[in-house]
Parts: structure tokens; sequence; C-alpha cells
């Protein structure tokens, strides 16, 4: 029951008639009443108590039971205090609290936060301290209270009546303390602008780096301690303190498979053990995995994008976690600002100057007091304010429309409107939120905030409509209730059914004009378009047969010896990989027991003494040696078979599909042939020249057909063919491997004389086996040698 009088409001429980709270107005509080004489009061729809003063003005109170209080500056109460900028607290083991103040030094409150004891700045019975503004301090258990500024770290002890010097300005090589921490073993945790320090109960102190010994730097913003070590935040990112090592260990963060690289401002590990990170909104821990955390993003998740929780995280016995600008209830996953309608009228908050009470009472410092928030007492706004129009324009003209208009209809020619809307809640109007959207037109929901609650639609064709209007308290929770407005645009004439069939069928009918010119333009221009098209068909398969010759002509340019007219090495290369594919795939086809007949067979055959041939006739003697021995060759092999000018005077014959026992008779054929008939040169000279030969067949060994390629062939034929010259020229070796159980590593090794006399290999040769094993000796010493 709310009681108006001359001197103010009185506020009685209407059950006992009890009194509860006094209103009266306080000069130096230009939060109290604005005039003692209160005229008359009212409730509104949210239960806010308006009261009209008597020279005055209006003033809105909130009579809900406080769960945020403000610990205001009071001049009469606090003096000689001149201000009450809370810089950093401290609970004090009284229950209370230690308040570094702007300016004036430090305070210590009893728990109905009265100032109890006052430590000023100028008193020179505060010994060393006498001077300094407090930037950050704490009590610790042993009853010593802890004081830094930026001259050094002081020191009072339980029952002292000042304060001694520990440690000069330059003890934290210079960094400024923003925060301290005392731990439990009588250590002391100092944050600054640079790294976090140390102070062991022995008074060494020593800056934290990381697990490599490297300096971690920046300024530190949060520790959060735990019995195993904890946690530490600040520029530099996220770290897991190694309390025994006196480490900072790195850990990377992770929201929705991004990285975070935002500064962390805030931490808290909460009752469970649950992991809080303020860094541009608040986060949760919800997977650890040791260098590496993931994070849920709940500021973001609630439209809070890139907004700082607070910095200065504290949990309640619920679970919910506060600052002096949110609060956040994990069980019905709520976010909750806190403003000056819930009772936040301390100024702005400082970041790291805030502390828990015994009583479960949580403390913000702030610019213009203390924040005192009563988690109990707190109950969310879920007022659902009523939403009105207020103004109509349409095509910019406004238009009268009252609160209780149920249509709105438009002239033909009008096509757009204007309608501003209003959610009645005075408590924070600036906060409240707005959606519209044309039912009928729109799927989607278009929002706009305080500053522009307006409805601008635009566009509409004529028909029926309907305007959705929805609307949020100050928390951000929009009504469960819509505020609709039916829209009639009435058409032009020629937007009438009437007209529009009418039109239709005169467009039907110009478009059935417009196809049939269009249908005869297209034919005609078909049949010239046929006609180019073939004549450029013809001129294209034309051109396009010669380029097929000419490539034709390149590619066997390419594979041909110029002056031989044989086949050239590049050819060799590349038909002899298919060669060899086809004759495995014949081998794999047939029985064994018609293994060796249709074999490949490598001869490598060279001149003897070719360089004595062009020292004698010259180069146009050996180039026309050598063009009719081309023409031997094509006499003696068939043409199926591959001739190739191998290099010089030195050629290579693929005998295709050939029986291997014949090939010494081919051998023969060509050597004889050579060594009776001798060449004519074009100044009727004669010229008898002998050649030697290496051969080998493709597989050497039936067995096994993949125990050598056609190039260690050429490889074992080049071995015969240099034994041949070895044994006195105009001869031709072969090599047959016989036997599969002595594959040596390399296939010129079948030739070695060990091989032949053990019979692993067999020997043909126009010469005695003698010789040729002679030869072949001497040839493989001298290869290993070379090799």
């Amino acid at each position: 029951m709310w009681i108006a009088h001359a001197r103010g409001i009185d506020v009685f429980d209407a059950t006992t008639a009890q009194p509860i709270e006094q209103l009266r107005h306080r000069a130096v509080d230009p939060l109290s009443l604005a005039n003692a004489e209160v005229r008359d009061l009212l409730i509104d729809r949210a239960g806010w108590v308006w009261a009209g003063t008597f020279g005055g003005g209006l003033q809105r109170i909130n009579p809900r039971p406080p769960g945020l209080q403000s610990r205001r500056f009071d001049p009469l109460q606090d003096a000689p205090l001149t201000q009450l900028s809370a810089l950093t607290l401290s609970a004090a083991a009284d229950g209370g609290l230690w308040v570094g103040v702007a300016q004036n030094g430090v305070v210590r409150m009893a728990p109905d936060l009265s100032i109890r004891e006052f430590l000023r700045s100028d008193d020179p019975a505060q010994g060393e301290l006498s001077g300094q503004q407090p930037s950050g301090l704490v009590e610790a258990a042993d009853g010593t209270l802890w004081v830094a500024t930026e001259r050094g770290l002081y020191r009072r002890a339980l029952g002292a009546s000042s304060f001694e010097l520990v440690s000069g300005p330059d003890f934290l090589q210079g960094a400024a303390v923003r925060r301290l921490w005392a731990g439990s073993a009588g250590e002391l945790w100092i944050a600054t602008g640079d790294g976090l320090f140390r102070r062991a109960a022995d008074g060494r102190v020593k800056r934290l780096a990381n697990s490599s010994g490297q300096r971690v730097g920046g300024p530190i913003n949060a520790l959060a301690l735990q019995p195993d070590g904890g946690w530490v935040g600040g520029s530099a990112g996220l770290f897991r303190l190694d309390a025994e090592r006196a480490a900072l260990i790195p850990v990377e963060r992770e929201v929705a498979g991004q990285p975070l690289r935002a500064d962390v401002l805030g931490l808290l590990v909460d009752r469970q053990g649950q992991l809080w990170v303020d860094a541009d909104g608040l986060h949760r821990v919800v997977d650890d995995l040791g260098s590496r955390v993931r994070l849920d993003a709940i500021s973001a998740r609630h439209g809070f994008v890139d907004v700082a929780f607070g910095a200065n995280l504290l949990d309640d016995s619920d679970g919910r976690i506060w600052s002096h600008r949110f609060m956040y209830d994990p069980q019905g996953d709520a976010l909750h600002r806190l403003g000056r309608a819930e009772g936040a009228n301390a100024g702005t908050g400082w970041f790291r100057a805030f502390a828990p009470l015994p009583d479960g009472r949580l403390v913000f410092g702030a610019t213009e007091g203390l924040l005192v928030i009563n988690p109990d007492r707190f109950e969310p706004w879920t007022f659902e304010p009523p939403l009105v129009f207020t103004e109509l324009r349409v095509d910019g003209e406004p238009r009268p429309l009252g609160p209780l208009a149920d249509s709105l209809q438009l002239r033909p020619g009008e096509r757009s409107f204007a309608l501003e809307f209003a959610a009645l809640d005075f408590s924070a109007p600036e906060l409240l939120q707005y959606r519209y959207r044309v039912e009928g037109r729109d799927t989607d929901w278009v929002e706009v905030d305080a500053d522009s609650r307006v409805a601008n639609v635009g566009g509409l064709w004529p028909g029926d409509y309907r305007l959705q209007v929805q609307g949020s308290n100050r928390s951000g929770r929009f009504s469960s209730q819509t505020l609709e407005l039916p829209v009639r645009v009435l058409p032009l004439w020629w937007q009438t059914p009437l007209a529009m069939v009418l039109g239709l069928l005169l467009l039907i009918g110009l478009t059935a004009v417009l196809v049939v010119w269009r249908e005869r333009r297209l034919q005609w221009a078909k049949s010239r378009l046929e006609a180019d098209v073939q004549a450029r068909t013809r001129d294209l398969r034309a051109l396009s047969a010669e380029l097929q010759r000419k490539n034709r002509d390149f590619e066997e340019a390419s594979l041909t010896d110029p002056l031989t007219g044989l086949r050239n090495r590049r050819f060799a290369m590349q038909e002899m990989p298919k060669e060899v594919a086809l004759c495995l795939r014949r081998i794999e086809a047939r029985e064994p027991a018609a293994a060796g007949h249709n074999d490949l067979v490598l001869f490598l055959i060279d001149f003897d003494h070719f360089k004595l041939i062009n020292d004698r006739y010259g180069h146009a003697g050996g180039d026309a040696v050598l063009c009719q021995f081309a023409e031997r060759l094509r006499g003696v092999f068939r043409s199926s078979d591959h001739l190739v000018r191998w290099g010089g005077e030195e050629f290579l014959v693929v005998a295709r599909d050939s029986d291997r026992e014949h090939a010494a008779d081919l051998a023969e054929r060509l050597r004889s042939h050579m060594a009776t008939a001798p060449f004519v040169l074009e100044d009727g000279s004669q010229v008898l020249c002998t050649v030697c030969i290496g051969f080998a067949p493709f597989p050497l060994l039936a067995e096994l057909p993949l125990s050598a390629d056609w190039e260690e062939l050429v490889d074992l034929a080049d071995h015969l063919l240099y034994a041949a010259k070895r044994s006195g020229r105009n001869a031709w070796i072969g090599l047959f491997p016989e036997r599969a159980d002595a594959l040596p590593e390399r296939s010129s090794d079948w030739c070695e004389p060990a091989m032949v006399r053990s019979g692993a290999s067999r020997l043909l040769s126009n010469l005695p086996e003698g010789r040729v094993l002679a030869a072949l000796g001497e040839t493989t010493e001298r290869v290993a040698l070379g090799a």
C-alpha cells in the first residue's frame, strides 16, 4: 500500500500494515523524489508506480523487491569521502568489503555497506601508502591487507596501524598492477599491464613464462585459481596455469570450428567446475582438449555479437552467471541485460572490480558507487507490453489513424504507406525491439529497433493484405500477442478485372501476329544459315583432311631415319612397349608347348671398320653404303619386322612372331650376304663390308616372361655384338637362356662363360665356341671394370 503526502511517500504491507519503506526528497541524491509534496499516484500495467509531485514533475518508481541495489555516494553519510568511484574490491574477513576509491584511498565497509574504516590517501598515519591511489587490493587469509599502487606493493599486517612498502615501483619490471589475488599457500598473484607475476611467501617475485621459458607479455585481465593450477586470460589469449612449474601453457580457442582471437576479459570456474570465458561475449567451455578448447558462444547466440559480457564474472548458488551488465541462466538458456530499470544506477562499471560476499550477494565497483546484486531476490522482467499504432503516412503524407482503427484502405494509385507503432513498456523504451511483416506478401519478419519503429510498406498490388506487428519488452522477449491491421489497396481503372481481361486478349492477338511474322523470318534465316553451314562444312572437311594428311606425314617423318628410310630410335622407344605387351598377351593365351614359336627376336647389327670407309670414300660414300645396307635388310627380313637405325652404323632389327630357333639362320643369311656382295658407290667403286651381329629372344625364358624387359634385351645383344667383334669380326653370336633356376640379377649376366658352361644358357655362333667364350669373358670383365 502506497500513501503519498506532503513529505513524500510511505509504503506499508497491505496485510499487516507494517511500514516497509519511506521515499523522501534528498537534495544530495538526484535519484530520490524530485519534490517532497506528492499529489497523485498511479500503478501502470507493468506494475510501476508513477508519482506526480508539486513542482517536481512526474517520476516513475519500481515497487518490486530490488534484486539489484546501487550503493551510491552519500555526501552526508560518507563524509569525509569526496566520491565513491570503486576502482578495486576485495572481500573482508568480517563479511564486509575493502574498496579502493579513486582520489581518496581505501575504505572498509561493514556487511550493510556502511563505512567502518577510512584509510585516507593523504593521511601520513598510513605510512608508506600515504599519497597513493590503489590499483589493486586483497585481504589474505592471515588478515594481511595488500595494496598495489603505481609506486609499488604495500602491506599492512593484522593489527598494524600503517602500511609498509614491500617492493618498489620496479619490482614488476615497471608494469602497472591491475588486480591482486591471495593464494592458499601464502603466495600473491599479481596481474599487470604486462604479464602475470607470483610473489612467493618468502618475498621472491617471479614473472610467469610459457612452458618453453618464453616471456608472456600484454595485459592480464583475469585469473581463475584452482587447487591444481587454474586459468589465466588477457590480451595474449587463454592460458592454463601450471602452479607447480609457475608456467603459462597457451590454449587455443575454437567456436563452431573457427578460431577465436578476441582478448580474454574475464574468467570464472563455477561451483560445478565449469569454465566460463568473456571474450567479446560470454562463452562456455564445452570440450577441453588439452591444448585446445571448444566454446559455446552464448552472447552471440542471444543476439549480442562482439559485446563484452562485463568481464567481472561471478556465479550464484543456482548456477547463474553474473556481471554488472548481464545475467545468464544456463538452466533456461536465458540471457538478461541489467540496466537502470533493474536497479543498476551506480554508473559505469570498472573491469576487475568485483567481489562475492559471504551472504551470497555479489558486489561490483562502478564510477558512482557499488552495484549490489542479491541473486535470490532477482526477478526477470516478463511483462508483455501492449502494442499500439501511433502515426500513419500514405505516400509520404500524414493521414489520421486512431489507436482503435480496425483497417486501412488505400485509394486507387496509392501503393505505399508508413505506419509507426510503439510498445507501452516505459521502464526502458530504448531497449525495446520490434518486427513486422505483410501477410500475403512477406514470409520473413522485418526487425527494427526502438529508434526506427516504423513499418515501411510499398509496391502493393491491388488486393487485401494484413500487416502484423510484434514488440518485445526491455529484456528482448517478444510478446505472444500480435497487433494486426487489415489493408486493402483499391485498383486503378486498368487494374480492374475487365480491363485486365481485355488487355490480355489484345496481348494474345498481338502475340499471335508477332509469332507468325517471327516464324517466317526464322524460316528464311534458317534456309540461309543451312546453305552457309553446308558451304563451311565442305571447306572444313577439306581443310581437316589436309591437316590430317600433314599430321600423318609429320608423324611419319618424326619416326623415320631421313638417310636410310628405316625407322629411327624414337620409333623403337615408342613401339617396343606395345610389342612387348602384345607378346606377353600371346604367351598367356597359348599352350606351354607352343612357347618359343611366336616370340620377338632382337638383332643388334654393327659394321666392321666403318670408319675406314668414311676416311677413304668420304661421308657421301659412307651414306651410300648405309642406304644400300638398308635395302639388304629389307631383302633378308620380312616387311612385318621392324628395321631401325639405332645410331650411326648400328642397326636394330625386331623380328616379330618369330621362331627363336630360326634366328641363327637369319643372322647367317645377313652375314654371308654382306661378306660376299660388295657395295657399289656412285663413282663405280666397289666396297666389301662385313658386319657383327648379336641377337637374343624375348622373352628370355618362356617360364618367366617378365624376368627382363626389352631394354635389358638390347643390352644383352650389345654384349654379344661386342663379343663377336673381339672374336675376329664378320660373325654373329646368339644366346638362349635354358634354366629358370639360374636367373641372374642382370640379364646381361646370361652371357657369362660360367652360365654357358653350366648349361644355364645356350650359345649359338658361326665361330668356334671356345673363341666365343673367351671373347665373352673379356667383354664381361671390361663391363665390370667400367661399372
